[in-house]
């Protein structure tokens, strides 16, 4: 911004002193051919009146200097150029043929009887004696402007014109001179005015690019850029507003933050509401059995469902930091499948509700197995929610030579198309009376971290399936956990 102000002062200023160089030069190009044209007009007109019009009859015919009155007449038409103060020689010129010629001169060293063109401002003098004035002209001598006047016999008739010439090229060369100087004064005030252009444009510019920084920043988050408070007129004006525009941002977003780390905690209490009533169930079971066997299997179970709720803490704070730090080990797909139907049978009996396996292709895989047994877990917990009492709720698994996907499918209501687009949302809920609209954002996060992506097919009253694609990797790129099979051709141990 500040280039184009200095641009467009500069172009102003150089605009503004060219049309005052232009206007000044014709002005004054017209103002002394007026003058001028008006002054030699009075100079032949009464001159004009004082020459024996018989006389240079004679002399025309004569055409010598030293023909009788010859000298007398030029010696007049002298001084009268000397009276007047005219640089350039005042003659005589009578008509010859179709053209004109010399009669008498008051240059001594030019030759009379020497022809002349007839121009076409002569013609009125010669045909209606008339007094003529020309405008600027050139000829082979440089720029004129002359004034003719008749020269009449005693008769009356027209038989020469007496001329006076300005030499104009004289003017030219002062107003050239003019024009340099004026150009140097012009020059002068276009560096002033680039300087003075600058000077205001940075301090116009300048709380412009803090305002621009400042709001930039708290695009970004950050509430603490500085905002000019000393600017002037409607940038300062502007800058008081966005700051209480700014103050305004930050107390909402602060609410907001408040208002997210709620629905975070009252996601994290819902998701922890299933362990923990297994957990309980679990307890109450072991306190009365005999079995050591049945104490250790209930114990394990129990275990398993603290590092659940482990596991959800933890996910749930990835979530909030925008991150995920993958654990990746090899596993067979069916065995992910099977675990996370075996944990979500307890949700699944009270609704008498159904769980089935489907895999067309049980391959070893590598990814962060905990982190995909929450993405199912989380799509299943779903689907059972929204699937109704004795429905079914299918896991899947397929792969190619390039990706493996996992589905799952319900018999819910299906997905409204207004909510297709943003399910994957934060807080974005459907079909659920308890839900917070995190369990499908984490699933977006974790298939992300993967280097895969979630989508849904759904139509209103036919239920929905999520599909999770992911990249295959060479399961000999991370050592297997123990007590996993990393090849289905490894021997067992």
């Amino acid at each position: 911004m500040r280039r184009r102000i200095i641009a467009l002062t500069t172009g102003l200023v150089f605009f503004l002193g060219c049309t005052i160089i232009l206007v000044h030069f014709y002005r004054t190009i017209d103002r002394v051919t007026r003058a001028s044209g008006t002054r030699l007009h009075g100079i032949v007109t009464t001159a004009a009146l004082a020459v024996d019009g018989d006389l240079h009859t004679a002399l025309n015919e004569c055409l010598n200097s030293k023909c009788p009155g010859y000298a007398e007449l030029s010696s007049y038409l002298l001084k009268v150029q000397q009276s007047v103060g005219l640089d350039t020689e005042i003659y005589t010129l009578a008509r010859s043929g179709e053209g004109t010629r010399f009669v008498v001169r008051t240059h001594t060293a030019y030759p009379v009887g020497v022809p002349y063109d007839l121009r076409e401002e002569m013609r009125p003098v010669f045909e209606h004696g008339e007094s003529v004035v020309t405008g600027i002209y050139e000829d082979s001598y440089g720029k004129w402007i002359s004034a003719y006047a008749p020269i009449l016999d005693s008769s009356g008739k027209v038989v020469a014109l007496l001329e006076a010439d300005f030499k104009v090229q004289r003017l030219m060369d002062e107003l050239r001179t003019e024009i340099n100087q004026f150009a140097r004064l012009l020059l002068l005030f276009m560096l002033l005015a680039i300087w003075l252009a600058w000077r205001e444009a940075r301090k116009l510019t300048e709380p412009l690019n803090q305002l621009t920084t400042a709001v930039d920043a708290i695009a970004l988050g950050d509430d603490t850029a500085p905002i000019p408070d000393s600017a002037p007129g409607q940038i300062g004006r502007l800058a008081h507003r966005f700051e209480s525009m700014r103050r305004t941002i930050a107390a909402s977003r602060k609410s907001d933050q408040l208002a997210m780390v709620g629905r975070m905690a009252a996601s994290l209490v819902h998701d922890l509401r299933g362990p923990l009533q297994v957990i309980s169930g679990m307890s109450e079971l072991v306190q009365g059995e005999d079995d050591e066997q049945e104490r250790v299997a209930v114990a394990g179970k129990i275990y398993e469902q603290s590092r659940r709720m482990e596991s959800m803490c933890r996910d749930l704070l990835d979530f909030s930091r925008g991150e995920y730090e993958l654990r990746p080990s090899s596993f067979r797909s069916s065995t992910l499948l099977e675990e996370v139907v075996r944990d979500l049978e307890a949700i699944a009996m009270p609704r008498r509700g159904r769980l089935a396996v489907s895999i067309s292709s049980d391959t070893v895989v590598c990814a962060d197995m905990d982190k995909l047994r929450r993405l199912l877990y989380n799509l299943g917990k779903n689907a059972l929610e929204v699937t109704p009492p004795d429905g079914v709720v299918e896991f899947g698994c397929t792969t190619n030579h390039t990706t493996w996907s996992l589905h799952v499918k319900d018999e819910g209501p299906g997905i409204a198309p207004e909510m297709a687009g943003r399910l994957f949302e934060p807080f974005a809920t459907q079909g659920k009376a308890s839900g917070t609209g995190l369990g499908l954002a984490i699933v977006k996060r974790i298939a992300q971290a993967h280097g895969g992506s979630v989508r849904v097919e759904s139509t209103p009253g036919n239920g929905a399936t999520f599909i999770v694609d992911l990249p295959r990797h060479d399961p000999g790129d991370s050592e297997s956990p123990s007590g996993q099979e990393t090849d289905p051709a490894s021997p067992k141990s």
